[in-house]
């Protein structure tokens, strides 16, 4: 479970700093034992504004738009934003979100001016024409960024997240559908652990670790 700790009031600026994250597991009450007990995922310094895009502050949800004769015609994110502003002097941003392909080529644009206080609640749609669908055999992503800028265009914040386009519902006599079809869910719980390389979180080792399940039939996973 990630979180951020603001350590602004505790630097110095223009001098070196040392900065100890320390995980302390002994005090609690524990009854399951995992491998490690200690800081097995990234921890990052974000450095960053008084008006920013808060963490993991963008949220963006996927609907597609069908023609009467069931052809898929368009994509679409809807795209949260949760910004903070500890600033008096700025009292409205341009929210910005552009979509790229994997080749890097913008598919779909869509931004706005609005007060600050007004962006927490706003929810822009982004349009992407002929979308290419997210699929389980077929794991197409686009990259959504965006971006908060002042009056005078100024970039305040700018966050990239992988996304993709799909759609999909469960029929309670039928199961589970993806993008239209039938899909059944063939699924492992899957710990974090990688046996003797130990619990700190290793890009090739869980790479490797779901080629294997993917090849085995799997195609859904309990984290």
């Amino acid at each position: 479970t990630n979180f951020y700790v603001d350590v602004t009031d505790h630097l110095k600026n223009g001098q070196d700093n040392l900065i100890q994250v320390i995980a302390r597991n002994a005090d609690q009450p524990n009854s399951r034992w995992y491998s490690g007990c200690g800081i097995y995922r990234d921890v990052r310094i974000v450095k960053t504004g008084k008006v920013r895009i808060a963490p993991n502050g963008v949220y963006a949800i996927p609907r597609l738009r069908y023609t009467l004769t069931d052809d898929l015609d368009a994509g679409f994110f809807f795209v949260q934003t949760d910004v903070i502003s500890e600033s008096d002097g700025i009292s409205s941003v341009t929210v910005r979100h552009i979509v790229f392909d994997p080749k890097g080529k913008e598919v779909g644009m869509k931004e706005e001016h609005m007060p600050i206080r007004d962006v927490n609640d706003a929810e822009l749609m982004v349009e992407v024409q002929n979308p290419h669908l997210w699929d389980v055999d077929d794991p197409y992503l686009y990259t959504l960024v965006t971006e908060i800028a002042d009056t005078e265009g100024n970039l305040l914040d700018r966050v990239e997240m992988k996304t993709g386009l799909r759609s999909f519902h469960f029929n309670e006599k039928t199961g589970f559908y993806l993008n239209g079809r039938s899909l059944k869910i063939n699924g492992v719980c899957l710990h974090h652990d990688f046996g003797c390389l130990g619990s700190a979180f290793n890009v090739n080792a869980a790479r490797r670790q779901l080629e294997i399940m993917k090849e085995m039939g799997c195609n859904s996973v309990r984290t």
